[in-house]
């Protein structure tokens, strides 16, 4: 009996250490513990069987197994997942939208949804879930995969995504992804080798009992000409059999003479021996379906072939039988055995008679209503037909909101397919311009040139319109790319441009404005409002936005977000609240959750913080909205956590590995204007400031403020900038460079002049107070600290409180007014557990400390001392620790001092109640100084008395004289 119709590959052998190795990811799965795999290899080399034979373990363990694939000649948006999800559809399980593609409002409500639905699956059962062939894939389905892998470790889930190493696609998009996912996930890779040779005799021994010696000859033929590819030993085997060089007998299997056997070296050469088997009929309909693509619906194939029903059956049958095709899913649908057969029929046709094909599939597809475009834009293409170009705008409209990168590839395939020649100017500037808006966050130069191509175009066919339209996106995206006043520069001129319009370019407006194609009037000049808020323009972006608001019927979403930054750099809080409210709900009537994530850092950053640092709960209630809306965008934001949404509060608290590890994802993952990579940048300076990283903290400075101290307002975000200036400051300050600090501080105070804002003047004010005392101006010192005080009092802004009142504590030490500087250090330390501030606290309580040991009380330094030496160490914030064992080391001497010069073995302790008995303090006023309980203090005079042998006050004052301890 033959054994051709059971050379199987999912019977995979040679393999047993990735078979182990995939079995123990199944059985941890088991337990709740996913992990990722990355299966590698060329075409034919086994991977697929692998898959196959983890499926038939999986779902023999319980757990339920889903398959998606991705296919050559067009990569659909989310392609591969969704054919994953749609194929348990219908089947008493968590409900899912197959069409959700088409009317999805953004890729976030696609990614969220997709990761739902799976999440409840896992409720059910473990998963085992197989992408296969990702070099294939789009880029929306690589996003949603490296962002879902990463939460893996943490769900019954085992993913296994299969791409070819030899593939040249693979360079690209996967090419550049896989290094992160090894990175992030953390992936397991396996990449497949070509079987040995003795991999292949336990192949060939598993399917024919041979003599020994043909058993040599067989597998010696076979390995040398397969290469260890297991597609070719069985493709090879398979031919022998079918040309009876290898058969069998009533003993057993014979093998001929292999050397005078002519089998082709390739298996193209292989597959195109099976197919002439089938007659040229059967390679002629092959090779249409061939061209239609790897998974060959049966319905459309059918009517493109034109062939009578019977003479196609048959040949679908006999195609089958010869496993040039299987079933697949969904039903009425055929697939290649192997990508290998398909690429064989392909590349065996001539150029012309392909293009006959696309066209004659781009036709049939073309006549159903409700066709998926991309694969008819394809087709077309393929076909060199100029069909093409509708098409692609058909298909990047499609998926226009919900993945911007496929979108914008569609377009250019489009522009592509245009050409030059008679194409209308006109008709080209749009489609760029539509192209490089999707561009503009992702490649912000590259969409600059594109722009600029455009305008060029815009200009000779004199399109007013278009001319607007590409001098704003060219404006936003130059703010995208850092080119802020160029970027200012070209968005007024739009709104400009846009306002004198003549009436019929007026009604185009109106209709591009309807029918959503562009951002709205207001909108842009919402959008010229926000860009000046941000960089500091306060009166500016008030006037604009308030003209918005009062012009427009609708509530002007850009306009209000423009107008709640600059409330907050004017110090109009309550205002400013009310405004990012509203702003926030334009935003989510229009789902628009990108805008609303980013808004609640805007407000947690610029106004929580610095003006409700103490108010725990709305602080915490702004990060939590903020976090819960990050969650429902899934994926969206790359692979960034949700729980950035709490960055500028984790710092305060004092999570400060969780800071840096969000403020570095954040940087990674952002442009270097969006307000994610601003924050993340700002928070990892001062991490690096307060960490001792010195170089780290200098490297975002002067990222940021490439001009140092000349650094010129308004080309730059602006209260980011402000405190970047402040932590330049403060690290002069402390490397002893004073001529520097006084720049940056002069160039604060320049930045807070031209812009008017009141944020910042305070902390601005306690600068040149830290400044003066270094320099051992006290007087002065004590100047700008009190107006900090005062700045920072109205509106109230807490951190700018403590620091102020900390300030003015070290102050009055140096001045030697000891218990000014106490009034001042409790303040700032109650501010500091108000605003549940960790490394405020320690370093108030440092100061606090300093000045005890300046008053003499080492007792009353050291319980402090201690707490703030615990926290610092605590936080590896390592400036504040050399500062703590300075401290120590100081008191250990006084300790060492005082131990040597009191008297009749008095304590250090009762040392200080002597001192302040002598100097005229009752029992409550001395407790009141030490920090000690009236009781304690009346032990201490009851022992001190014991010891220097007084009878009462004036033995004991006539003692501490005649000892000068007064």
């Amino acid at each position: 009996m033959s054994r051709a119709g059971n050379l199987q590959p999912s019977r995979v052998v040679g393999r047993e250490r990735e078979q182990t190795i995939l079995s123990a990811h199944l059985a941890v799965a088991l337990t709740g513990r996913g992990a990722l795999v990355l299966l590698s290899g060329e075409a034919g080399i086994g991977k697929s069987a692998l898959v196959r034979e983890l499926a038939a373990a999986a779902e023999a363990s319980g757990c339920r197994y889903l398959t998606g694939a991705c296919y050559d000649g067009g990569a659909t948006p989310y392609g591969p997942w969704i054919e994953l999800s749609a194929s348990v559809a219908g089947a008493g399980l968590p409900d899912w939208d197959p069409a959700l593609l088409s009317h999805a409002a953004s890729s976030d409500q696609v990614m969220t949804a997709l990761r739902t639905f799976l999440l409840h699956l896992t409720e059910q059962a473990p998963l085992l879930l197989v992408l296969e062939d990702i070099h294939w894939a789009d880029p929306e389905s690589l996003q949603f995969l490296r962002i879902f892998a990463r939460s893996l470790e943490r769900l019954p889930i085992v993913l296994v995504a299969t791409y070819r190493d030899d593939e040249p696609r693979g360079g690209g998009t996967l090419g550049h992804l896989v290094p992160h996912l090894v990175r992030e996930a953390p992936a397991h890779r396996i990449s497949l080798a070509p079987l040995t040779s003795d991999a292949v005799q336990a192949l060939v021994v598993r399917y024919y009992d041979l003599p020994e010696a043909d058993l040599t000859r067989l597998v010696s033929y076979v390995a040398g000409r397969s290469q260890g590819l297991p597609l070719y030993v069985l493709e090879l085997l398979r031919a022998l059999e079918e040309e009876q060089r290898l058969y069998q007998t009533a003993s057993g299997w014979m093998l001929t003479d292999l050397e005078r056997t002519i089998v082709p070296p390739l298996v193209r050469q292989v597959i195109d021996s099976r197919l002439a088997r089938l007659g040229p009929d059967a390679r002629r309909l092959l090779e249409l379906a061939a061209v239609i693509g790897q998974d060959v619906p049966l319905l459309l194939w059918r009517r493109i072939a034109a062939l009578p029903s019977e003479q196609f059956d048959d040949i679908v049958e006999r195609a089958m039988d010869a496993h040039v095709l299987e079933e697949a899913l969904p039903n009425l649908t055929l697939r290649f055995s192997h990508a290998l057969v398909r690429d064989a029929l392909y590349a065996g046709m001539s150029l012309p008679q392909r293009q006959r094909l696309h066209r004659r599939v781009a036709e049939a597809l073309a006549m159903d209503a409700d066709t998926d475009p991309e694969p008819v834009a394809h087709h077309f293409r393929q076909a060199l037909d100029p069909r093409a170009v509708e098409w692609f705008m058909r298909a990047g409209s499609r998926v226009e909101q919900v993945a911007w990168l496929t979108a914008a590839s569609h377009f250019g395939m489009a522009l592509d397919m245009m050409g030059g020649g008679t194409v209308d100017s006109a008709q080209r500037g749009w489609l760029i311009i539509r192209r490089a808006r999707l561009l503009r966050v992702a490649e912000p130069r590259t969409a600059l040139a594109m722009l600029e191509t455009a305008l060029a175009l815009a200009e000779d066919a004199a399109d007013a319109v278009l001319h607007a339209y590409i001098i704003f996106l060219r404006g936003q995206t130059r703010s995208l790319a850092g080119e802020i006043p160029a970027g200012i520069t070209d968005l007024q001129t739009s709104v400009a441009a846009l306002a004198r319009l003549p009436p019929a370019d007026t009604a185009r407006v109106d209709a591009f404005e309807l029918q959503g194609v562009f951002p709205s009037r207001a909108e842009i000049e919402g959008q010229l409002a926000a860009v000046l808020a941000a960089v500091g323009r306060i009166h500016e972006a008030l006037a604009r936005s308030q003209a918005i608001i009062e012009r427009e019927d609708d509530l002007p979403g850009r306009a209000w977000w423009a107008r709640a930054i600059a409330l907050a750099l004017a110090g109009r809080v309550n205002e400013a609240r009310d405004a990012y409210a509203t702003a926030r709900d334009v935003a989510l009537r229009v789902s628009d959750l990108s805008s609303v994530v980013i808004m609640y850092l805007y407000q947690l950053s610029n106004i929580e913080v610095p003006y409700g640092a103490d108010n725990l709960v709305e602080r915490s209630r702004i990060a939590g909205e903020g976090e819960a809306v990050w969650r429902r965008l899934g994926p969206a934001h790359g692979d960034v956590s949700p729980r950035i949404a709490r960055l500028p509060i984790l710092l305060i608290e004092g999570d400060w590995a969780a800071a840096r590890e969000l403020a570095l994802s954040g940087i990674r993952q952002g442009d270097a204007s969006s307000e994610r990579d601003l924050i993340s940048a700002t928070v990892l300076a001062q991490l690096a400031l307060a960490q001792g990283d010195v170089a780290d903290a200098w490297g975002i400075v002067h990222a940021h403020l490439p001009s140092g101290p000349q650094s010129i307002p308004g080309h730059m975000d602006f209260s980011h900038s402000l405190s970047l200036i402040r932590v330049a400051v403060r690290s002069c300050l402390e490397q002893g460079d004073l001529p520097a600090a006084r720049a940056w501080l002069e160039a604060h105070d320049r930045w807070l002049d031209w812009s008017g804002a009141v944020l910042g003047q305070a902390d601005g004010q306690s600068a040149w107070a830290s400044y003066y005392l270094a320099i051992g101006d006290i007087a002065q010192a004590r100047r700008h600290a009190t107006l900090a005080l005062k700045l920072a009092s109205e509106p109230r802004q807490p951190l700018a409180l403590l620091e102020a009142q900390r300030q003015l504590g070290r102050i009055e030490t140096q001045a030697g007014r000891i218990s000014d500087a106490r009034l001042h250090l409790e303040a700032a330390l109650a501010l500091a557990s108000a605003c549940a501030a960790p490394y405020e606290r320690a370093l108030t309580l440092l100061s606090l400390a300093e000045t005890e040991l300046r008053a003499g009380s080492v007792d009353a330094a050291s319980p402090l001392l201690e707490e703030a030496r615990a926290a610092v160490l605590a936080l590896g914030a390592a400036p504040a620790s050399a500062r703590a064992d300075a401290l120590a080391a100081r008191l250990d001497d006084q300790a060492s001092i005082t131990a040597r010069i009191a008297p009749a073995g008095l304590s250090p302790r009762e040392v200080e109640v002597l001192q302040l008995i002598a100097n005229g303090r009752n029992n409550r006023e001395i407790a009141e100084a030490l920090f000690l309980s009236v009781r304690t203090v009346e032990r201490h005079i009851t022992n001190l008395y014991a010891k220097i042998g007084a009878e009462g006050r004036a033995d004991a004052i006539a003692f501490a004289r005649r000892h000068a301890l007064v």
